[in-house]
């Protein structure tokens, strides 16, 4: 019979066997009362022959600094594979809606207007975000409205208090 280690998990036939075995014995507790085929009782401690002399921190690393190094550039280059494109779509959004947003302030504000143009600027009079401007007919450029960090229009009715 080959000897199994206290706590080793059984399959099938041998768990049957063991329970049977173990019962009949008058123990409590497999593994702690019945022996095994030596006779010896089976400790939950007892520490199996693989890992005997076994010492934590033993090792070292298991791979070498080439390996880190191309592990880390793999990595950086999936991260950026991630958020790169969230950032373009987030800006090319942004972009066009603030495009929008001036078309609508533009129509309203400045109906003369040659020319509307929405930018990003980041130390504007309100801080950074998009702005609307309008260009006139002889070259003159008017800011028409701060549209805001994420652009945005509040269309009012007329007639409507807000």
């Amino acid at each position: 019979m080959p000897r199994r280690y206290a706590g080793a998990p059984l399959a099938g036939r041998a768990a049957f066997d063991r329970v049977v075995e173990d019962r009949a014995l008058g123990g409590t507790q497999l593994g702690t009362t019945a022996g095994c085929e030596t006779g010896a009782v089976e400790q939950d401690d007892e520490i199996p022959p693989e890992l005997a002399g076994y010492e934590p921190g033993e090792v070292g690393a298991l791979r070498g600094p080439r390996m880190r190094r191309v592990t880390r550039i793999v990595v950086l280059v999936a991260v950026a594979a991630l958020v790169l494109p969230g950032v373009l779509i987030g800006v090319s959004t942004a972009s066009r809606t603030a495009a929008l947003a001036c078309q609508v302030v533009g129509s309203t504000s400045a109906p003369d207007a040659i020319f509307l143009e929405a930018r990003w600027e980041w130390s504007g009079e309100e801080g950074p975000g998009w702005y609307c401007y309008a260009t006139e007919f002889g070259g003159r450029e008017i800011q028409l409205r701060f549209l805001g960090f994420i652009p945005e229009v509040k269309v009012v009715s007329p007639g409507v208090r807000v």
